[in-house]
């Protein structure tokens, strides 16, 4: 289950409440560096979705194929990783981030001639917040059906673990004052798409099954839990799954 210090953001979400945290709660000067990188790279991506000429195809994509809004895109900071190898570290080498903090956020890896290199490119970035809006990682479909893996999330790092989170929550959770249900969808397109039409209080595991952890963290927030799987036996396994983990 959660641990004291979760359980305790749980509630105060639930009721609207701010945390004083001490200085003891806020985590290592390390977990903090890697925050501020990673809401700086969530940042880059959003920017290029929007301002750079590259990306009018995924734009195109967005909203002629999915149905998704500019509007709907920005909520949740939807971006862009360019084709490049080195877009985004040379961005964030400018913004006086280290090859270092770089790579234990997950964004770069170093290459056999020890070349600072983007993990991401030319995907669709779904940045995924904690309860206090702050970027823990990401999520990133390929826009070409040749490449592979088709989603690629961010790996394990001292403020991300693919089995704990949930996309979609930080947003979900603005609608606290009217919450009082949370649906789990499939993908983050899933999400989108139901926020697109009104429904503002889906979350998506990160391309996993449904555990444990993640009933526990939406009914310490909500009464009532949805799953809306697709309808193939992928999705019936998914749907079964997730009620033996409620």
């Amino acid at each position: 289950g959660l641990g004291f210090v979760e359980s305790v953001e749980a509630l105060a979400a639930k009721a609207g409440i701010e945390i004083p945290y001490e200085q003891s709660l806020k985590g290592s000067e390390e977990k903090e560096n890697i925050f501020e990188v990673l809401d700086c790279a969530s940042a880059y991506y959003s920017n290029i979705l929007t301002n750079d000429s590259s990306s009018e195809r995924v734009q195109k994509y967005l909203k002629e194929q999915r149905k998704i809004s500019g509007e709907t895109s920005r909520k949740y900071l939807v971006g862009y990783a360019p084709r490049s190898w080195s877009s985004l570290t040379n961005y964030l080498g400018k913004e006086g981030f280290s090859d270092s903090i770089q790579i234990k956020a997950g964004l770069a890896k170093f290459n056999k001639e020890k070349e600072l290199y983007d993990v991401f490119r030319d995907r669709l970035m779904f940045p995924i917040r904690d309860r206090k809006g702050r970027t823990t990682g990401f999520g990133g479909r390929v826009l070409n059906s040749n490449d592979q893996p088709k989603y690629l999330n961010t790996g394990e790092t001292p403020v991300f673990q693919k089995g704990r989170e949930l996309y979609g929550l930080y947003e979900g959770l603005k609608e606290r004052r009217n919450l009082s249900s949370f649906f789990v969808v499939e993908g983050y397109l899933d999400v989108l798409a139901l926020s697109e039409n009104g429904v503002n209080n889906a979350v998506a595991t990160l391309g996993i099954a449904t555990n444990r952890f993640h009933t526990q963290k939406l009914l310490q927030l909500v009464d009532e839990v949805i799953f809306c799987f697709d309808g193939d036996d992928a999705g019936r396994g998914a749907a079964w799954g997730a009620l033996k983990n409620v």
